[in-house]
């Protein structure tokens, strides 16, 4: 199978695709090596790192609740679950002490995006291996510059 590239005909690679393509991957591996674990080293490219739709990530929210932001999973603060939804940059980091008065949008992402239930949130790659098939596997990313 191939695809012919281009706006008017099957449109391009893309993170759809390669996710597709990757839920196959996985399942030819389990079917070829019963119970044993794949591991697939991708590099750095933007559609093997996209995070998904509702996935956390601080450079997507606004300082304020709502607007066309997108409506994220939960988080995990200190323990306990975190609402996240739609509540803007400030609501998220007030309610976990973390706001300071003068924060710049640019600011307040850096501080939550280098909390630990965002800097965890996996790729859709990620997602996709880790939990496809019947058994475990996993997504090993090389350096950069490779």
């Amino acid at each position: 199978m191939y695809i012919e590239v281009g706006k008017n005909k099957d449109g391009y690679w893309n993170n759809e695709r390669f996710a597709e393509q990757m839920r196959i991957a996985v399942l030819m591996f389990e079917e070829l090596y019963p119970g044993a674990e794949a591991i697939f080293m991708l590099d750095w490219s933007g559609g093997h790192t996209k995070k998904p739709e509702d996935g956390l990530n601080a450079n997507a929210m606004h300082v304020n609740p709502g607007g066309k932001q997108p409506h994220m999973r939960d988080g995990t603060w200190q323990g306990r679950p975190q609402k996240i939804g739609q509540r803007g940059l400030k609501a998220v980091l007030q309610e976990r002490g973390l706001f300071t008065a003068g924060m710049k949008q640019e600011d307040m992402s850096r501080v939550l995006g280098d909390c630990l239930d965002f800097k965890r949130q996996k790729t859709i790659v990620e997602e996709i291996v880790e939990t496809w098939g019947r058994y475990k596997h996993r997504v090993v990313m090389v350096p950069k510059f490779h």
